[in-house]
């Protein structure tokens, strides 16, 4: 008997001692609401889009609804209190945080800021870079705020910045909410135990001023919360003695589990106001829609969907029992100084055609492009060079196809995580790309002409239409080709003079539409154009370069009997060819562009001089350049089915893309109008490209 009373005795001071081991809250447990629920609807935000709540020290509450955020003060006065300028699609969470600031997340497109709006109101901006869509925060008495993304658990330190916390790697997390010196997060495993439950309530204890935590443990496992473990659980707060406070999409959305010492166990679990609350029109709403938060004293606020449409009801709810403490609404403000960013001038002042480049002049930058975003309204510039005072960006991929309209520049500055950003507005951006016409016959283009009054002679397919586009738009079919046109010039007589192909050079009458026979070569021509004096150069597949006077006599000229010549233009008494060698020389390169002086008025060439080997023209070289042409300044620009494909190579050899992200398709051939534009055939529309300048003489017309 005395052995059994000293086991007794040891079991329990193991379990005594086990007890005293766990750093859990303590203190007197919780329990049943002391007085029934009374629930009242708040209407001042009927019509608003509600999405987050947050409420300050003084118990004025925050509404984050659309841009807006909304100030609802203790006695009842609804404000517009700031914007979330930044903010457009995903509102997730909000919290009034250290120094009076009021944190908000979102994600636009592919980037994604936890931003903050000024004590007082205001507009909002940036603060911290993440890398997630964030689902909800909190902050530790200490100042630290816990983010949960796809990779764990991040904590933002206002000394050390975002770092992982190596916490709740393996967890899918709805919501993290700090008590008494822990992290509790509610969300779903996703690791390979096979032993651990899927859905529930785990926490970590904070171990150190900067976040460190200690392991997980599970202290709710979801499967056994009754009727609710059929339901979604989004939200979770907590009372002043521990009682965990659950939101989800239940009839009766909040769950309650009261603490019992150190833990939550599952039997005194129970619905709060069970039965009181108004129906939902329809329960299949999206679990996000439902957030929970204490107020300052006794009151619980609960945002829930009206229906499917998102939208949201608000209601407080009474029943005796306070909230435990929201750190961020008391803590001064602990971040370090930053020197903002400032922009002081842009260049050019207007972003017409021709500016490829834009450069943004100010201050507090930085020389490391990893550190900086630029964007014009919400659309991403590539950023090419940067120092702390200049940052010059490709031009955005914005207006295309629409009229021309002022932007803001976004400048930000990420250092440490933390997002410094500076704007300046407004900036005229001109449209430059836009669709002259779309063919919607589905009878792919093929070539392009132009005469002295810039209509435009576009070629099609099959049937083999040769269309014209006035300039006022206007449209006429101006007759139907023998055979597929690869290539057509306007000639000296102001009619059309067509490459097949085909051993036959024909002319089309751009009145009648009749077509007749020019020239016969006895070779399959397929490209060709006039310099000064009438002389026409032309080639096609093993061809060889030939040269036909005015008077339609010709001869070849010895050059490129083997080759493949794809493409001529006449530029500044030289003839330019794209050539596909014939040889297999190392010393000649497959594919490149080549050049001959013309050496008199009878079209006498010099020797081939190499100007472009296409196999060092970067990202373009696994490309198939289709054509060129020539600006008044001697920028040669290239038609290819590179994803960019107008490659524009400058005198000096300098190679860049035309416009970056704003020409979406293959283009299949081009020619310059008389002043600034560059028309282009794609598959299925004539695009009008302003260039900026001038192109070189067409001489043929």
């Amino acid at each position: 008997m005395k052995i059994v009373n000293i086991m007794l005795c040891v079991f329990t001071l193991i379990l005594f001692i086990v007890a005293g081991c766990d750093k859990s809250p303590s203190g007197p447990e919780g329990g049943k609401a002391p007085v029934e629920p009374t629930i009242t609807e708040l209407n001042d935000f009927a019509s608003d889009d509600v999405r987050a709540l947050a409420m300050d020290s003084a118990g004025n509450l925050y509404a984050w609804a659309g841009e807006t955020v909304f100030q609802l003060s203790p006695n009842g006065e609804k404000t517009s209190y700031g914007r979330a300028a930044w903010a457009y699609h995903s509102w997730f969470d909000m919290k009034m945080g250290p120094g009076g600031y009021l944190y908000v997340s979102q994600s636009y497109l592919n980037w994604i800021d936890l931003g903050r709006i000024p004590p007082g109101g205001g507009d909002g901006a940036g603060f911290i870079r993440f890398q997630d869509q964030i689902y909800s925060m909190d902050f530790d008495s200490r100042g630290n705020l816990y983010i949960p993304s796809s990779s764990g658990l991040m904590v933002y330190n206002p000394g050390s910045g975002l770092q992982e916390t190596g916490r709740f790697t393996d967890y899918s997390v709805t919501c993290v909410r700090i008590y008494n010196g822990y992290v509790y997060i509610a969300g779903s495993y996703r690791g390979m135990s096979v032993d651990a439950p899927t859905s529930g309530i785990w926490r970590s204890e904070i171990l150190s001023d900067t976040g460190d935590l200690s392991e997980e443990e599970l202290v709710f496992y979801w499967d056994q919360a009754g009727d609710f473990a059929r339901s979604n659980f989004i939200s979770l707060t907590f009372s002043e003695k521990g009682d965990m406070f659950i939101g989800t999409n239940h009839k009766d959305p909040v769950l309650v589990v009261p603490r019992k010492g150190d833990r939550y166990p599952n039997d005194d679990i129970y619905a709060l106001g069970e039965g009181l609350w108004p129906a939902v029109e329809d329960t299949t709403v999206s679990p996000p829609l439902h957030k929970i938060m204490w107020g300052n004293g006794e009151t619980l606020y609960v945002l829930r969907s009206r229906s499917h449409t998102i939208n949201q009801r608000l209601f407080k709810v009474k029943f005796g029992m306070r909230g435990a403490p929201y750190y961020g609404r008391s803590l001064p403000d602990l971040e370090p100084e930053y020197n903002e960013p400032v922009i002081t001038e842009v260049s050019p002042q207007v972003c017409t055609g021709g500016a490829n480049y834009i450069t943004i002049t100010g201050e507090h930058f930085s020389s490391a492009i990893e550190e900086l975003e630029v964007y014009f309204d919400e659309y991403p510039a590539e950023i090419i060079e940067a120092s702390d005072t200049h940052i010059q960006v490709r031009r955005p991929a914005l207006n295309f196809g629409i009229l021309s309209s002022p932007v803001t520049i976004v400048v930000k500055v990420i250092k440490n995580a933390r997002v410094l950003t500076a704007t300046y507005a407004p900036y005229q951006v001109d449209t430059v790309v836009e669709i002259y016409k779309h063919f919607y016959d589905q009878n792919p283009l093929r070539a392009l002409a132009m005469d002295t009054d810039e209509n435009c002679y576009v070629f099609q397919s099959m049937p083999r239409n040769v269309v014209r586009i006035a300039p006022s738009g206007d449209q006429f079919t101006v007759g139907e080709t023998e055979r597929p046109v690869s290539d057509a010039i306007m000639g000296p007589d102001g009619q059309l003079v067509l490459f097949m192909n085909n051993r036959r050079i024909n002319q089309l009458d751009v009145m009648t539409g009749a077509e007749t026979e020019w020239l016969d070569t006895g070779e399959r021509i397929g490209c060709g154009d006039f310099d000064s004096e009438g002389n026409l150069y032309i080639g096609g597949r093993r061809t060889d370069l030939i040269v036909a006077a005015p008077d339609l006599s010709f001869q070849s000229l010895g050059f490129y009997a083997t080759d493949d010549i794809r493409f001529i233009r006449v530029y500044d008494d030289y003839v330019y060819l794209l050539v596909e060698t014939g040889y297999d020389d190392i010393n000649i390169p497959e594919l490149a562009v080549w050049r001959h002086r013309i050496q008199d008025a009878n079209g006498t060439l010099g020797t081939r001089e190499l100007v472009l080997d296409w196999a060092e023209t970067g990202e373009f070289a696994e490309s198939d350049p289709v054509c060129f042409t020539f600006s008044a300044s001697g920028t040669m620009v290239f038609g290819t089915d590179h994803e960019d494909p107008v490659l524009m190579v400058e005198p000096d050899g300098t190679l860049d893309i035309l416009y970056k992200g704003l020409i979406t398709s293959f283009v299949l051939d081009m020619v310059w109008g008389n002043s600034t534009y560059l028309y282009a055939v794609t598959e299925d529309d004539l695009i009008r490209i302003d260039m900026g300048e001038p192109g070189a003489p067409y001489y043929g017309r």
